[in-house]
């Protein structure tokens, strides 16, 4: 049985999209197919706006006061309605395992013969997510869109509109749910004819939502009206009690806001999407300002009032969606338009005339579905076209191929990145088992097993090299006097990059070429055959490096050789970068083609990170917030790929992971720092507690919850003007703050604002104290 993948939102507690979803299954399933939907939980949500834009729209705060306004005034739980979607989700929704990062999706390629995206709103631009276009999959004749929407009228982001573009051009055929948003991909690709198809909820009869409608234990004859807004207009609810008065109805509320939990009606609780079928089925009359309540009121042939959610001038107003629906099927005189005219409430609807035009409009949309579905699922699997969609350069891949097929080099974005000639290539596999961006899931970092430390060098001059506590300097120094070897990452100045290299054992005078954090990409292309010549080594590097490292290590079988400890990280910002910025550096403070760098001068203390860069008799120092490389690297705008779709944040495959213990919790060490360590094998934590015991560190067991309270663990989201910016690295003629005004001044401004309002915070905490 050939096997269906459904992209779609699955992690929010709204009734329309569980029910879009329950239904796209089912309708699938009923054609022949295995289907499950791809468990991805998208955390983008509004997180694309900054804190700086959302205080600056009248709109938001508006909206954002009255919600806190709410909340403090009408106090509810929504606990047991949480429960209801859980078990509804548990009993009709068929999942695949997690997959959240672009490297985990891809791998699905190999379970699935086609992929299917829709419905609900998961094409808008305001939360834009590339992986609903189904970015990850690798032939797009296995692609299938089925009634997706934009849910806005328009799409006015230029960056967005640029990589909507280029992701609708993969589908060979698209359908959406929508009138306008077929006009919106007509005027984005004018060779693309979009179809307009029901929303999944529209293809199932009553009588087939009834395997999933839950009924009521104390269900009775009682006719009521049902209300379902998702707005907050209170004229709605006025409007409801003169119909209720009027038609002689009691009033039922399925509670969304607050307030809904105080209102003088009858409130209904813990209603998850089997009891809302319910609740609509048993109606009397329904009146709501939702897409899917409306649906829900056609399916069970319901008196129904509609109203506006949105005023039709507003910029985020999805009202499109309602009249389309509304038009396809001849009932837009359902909406209210005064809301002190009631009459509408007694107007019957002629559902046989509304059924001759669904029919139509359901046969057109199963035709296309089934068509689509038999089209994609018959393409014949021929093995994927690339090692893995995310590379992170390290090289590992090259080392393994016997036939020269791969190679690694720095790619027109500053990256290293591996390119495989297909003609040398013969399919072994050994470059995908090695891979860390291969789809396999390394060892999570536990938040009840795992242990944390807090840790510092007892060593002066340790602490004034090291860039916080001194760990992995202290690590390096007392494996390497025990016969070691020691890989790691040096700055090398004459050609302004990072480069791995190894200290043999007894070397440990050499240790100081790798001390001290670099805030570029390492080349480690050439270790790999070099390790292996290694009896034991300490390798450090960053998460996917080690990952890498522990494969290759894993498939020579030579991993119980080697210890592994890994840095904490951030993300990798492009060469394109730095090197603009030596240029323009050298250029303004004379310090030469090729300076000394230090990425981390604790001249001024630990927490006054410092760039410095000396030559030619000239210096430049400057504190990392004024500093514009390190700008751009707290910006987050132009890291490595990979870096946005890291799937080492809370996972690893190392024995120790280190990185600055941050917060006021070590204030005290302002100047020298501390290191936050956990160790993540019982190799791992048996080598901090001999660095103890000799007096090397102190160190002290802290909670694990810091490591995510602290670090923040979680992806950057990849700016909608990523590409953009990196085309303006690679020009001459602008500056890097005409490229910060070019792409990303609103996040430049929130950064300074973010920074002085911290300034502020700190210095009025103490003087408090």
């Amino acid at each position: 049985m050939k096997k269906i993948a459904i992209m779609t939102w699955y992690q929010h507690m709204n009734y329309g999209t569980a029910l879009q979803a329950t239904a796209l299954q089912k309708v699938i399933k009923n054609m022949g197919y295995e289907v499950e939907g791809i468990n991805y939980i998208s955390h983008i949500g509004h997180t694309r706006k900054t804190k700086l834009e959302k205080i600056l729209s009248i709109y938001f705060m508006k909206r954002k006061l009255k919600q806190i306004f709410r909340q403090w005034k009408y106090k509810y739980s929504n606990n047991d309605r949480t429960d209801a979607f859980v078990k509804f989700y548990e009993k009709y929704i068929t999942m695949s395992d997690s997959a959240q990062t672009s490297s985990e999706l891809y791998a699905l390629n190999n379970r699935y013969d086609a992929f299917v995206t829709g419905s609900d709103q998961i094409w808008t631009p305001l939360c834009f997510d590339s992986k609903y276009y189904l970015d990850f999959v690798d032939n797009p004749n296995k692609m299938i869109a089925y009634a997706p929407s934009f849910g806005v009228d328009k799409i006015d982001n230029k960056f967005a509109q640029k990589e909507i573009i280029r992701l609708l051009s993969r589908f060979s055929s698209i359908s959406v749910r929508e009138t306008q948003g077929a006009k919106i991909i007509s005027e984005l690709i004018k060779e693309k004819k979009a179809e307009v198809v029901l929303d999944p909820t529209l293809l199932l009869s009553s009588t087939e939502w009834e395997e999933f409608r839950i009924k009521r234990n104390n269900s009775n004859s009682e006719k009521y009206i049902l209300c379902y807004f998702l707005g907050e207009d209170e004229k709605k609810w006025r409007h409801v009690k003169r119909i209720a008065k009027h038609l002689n109805l009691t009033v039922k509320v399925i509670p969304v806001h607050p307030k809904d939990y105080y209102r003088e009606f009858t409130i209904l609780k813990g209603v998850g999407p089997g009891e809302f079928l319910n609740l609509f089925y048993e109606s009397t009359v329904v009146c709501t300002d939702s897409y899917h309540g409306i649906i829900f009121s056609i399916i069970y042939e319901k008196n129904f009032i509609a109203y506006k959610r949105f005023k039709d001038s507003a910029k985020d107003s999805q009202n499109s969606r309602v009249y389309s629906l509304l038009e396809q099927l001849n009932l837009m005189s359902r909406i209210v338009s005064n809301l002190k005219d009631i009459s509408l409430s007694e107007k019957n609807i002629d559902y046989s005339k509304v059924y001759e035009l669904l029919n139509i409009a359901k046969n057109k949309s199963l035709s296309y579905l089934e068509n689509e579905l038999k089209k994609s699922s018959s393409v014949e699997k021929t093995g994927l076209s690339h090692i893995t969609n995310t590379c992170c350069g390290c090289g590992v891949c090259k080392t393994v191929c016997n036939n020269n097929a791969i190679t690694i080099d720095e790619n027109k974005n500053g990256f290293f990145e591996a390119e495989v000639d297909k003609n040398l290539c013969i399919e072994c596999g050994l470059c995908r088992k090695v891979c860390p961006f291969n789809g396999e899931k390394a060892y999570e970092i536990k938040r009840n097993d795992s242990c944390l430390y807090m840790l510092r060098s007892n060593l002066p001059e340790t602490l004034k090299k090291s860039s916080s506590g001194g760990a992995s300097h202290e690590l390096a120094n007392y494996l390497n006097n025990k016969g070691y070897d020691v890989y790691g990452c040096e700055y090398v100045k004459n050609i302004n990059s990072a480069k791995h290299i190894k200290i043999n054992a007894g070397k440990s005078d050499q240790l100081k070429r790798i001390q001290g954090s670099k805030y570029i990409q390492s080349d480690t292309r050439d270790i790999y055959s070099d390790i292996l010549k290694s009896k034991k080594a300490l390798i450090t590097g960053t998460p996917c490096q080690i990952a890498a490292i522990h494969n290759f290590l894993v498939l020579k079988k030579r991993r119980e050789d080697f210890i592994l400890v890994e840095l904490i990280c951030h993300g990798v910002p492009s060469k394109l970068l730095w090197d603009k910025y030596l240029k323009e550096g050298s250029k303004r403070y004379h310090y030469g083609p090729h300076p000394e760098v230090y990425f981390r001068n604790k001249k001024k203390g630990w927490m006054e990170m410092y760039m410095c860069l000396y030559g030619n008799g000239h210096k430049y120092e400057k504190i990392s917030h004024k500093d514009m490389f390190y700008r751009f690297f707290m910006l987050q705008n132009c890291y490595m790929s990979s870096c946005y779709e890291c799937n080492y944040r809370t996972r690893s495959y190392a024995d120790i992971r280190i990185g600055d213990y941050w917060g006021n919790k070590y204030i005290k060490y302002k100047k020298s720092g501390v290191s936050m360590v956990i160790c993540l094998t019982s190799k791992g934590k048996e080598i901090i507690k001999i660095l103890e015991e000799d007096n090397r560190v102190t160190i002290k067991e802290e909670p694990i919850s810091d490591y995510w309270n602290i670090q923040y663990p979680e992806n950057p989201i990849i700016p909608l003007y990523y590409d953009s910016l990196l085309d303006d690295l690679k020009e001459e003629k602008y500056t890097l703050s005409m490229i910060l005004k070019r792409n990303c001044k609103i996040d430049n401004l929130n950064y300074i604002m973010y920074h002085k309002y911290n300034y502020v915070r700190t210095k009025i905490r103490s003087l408090i104290k």
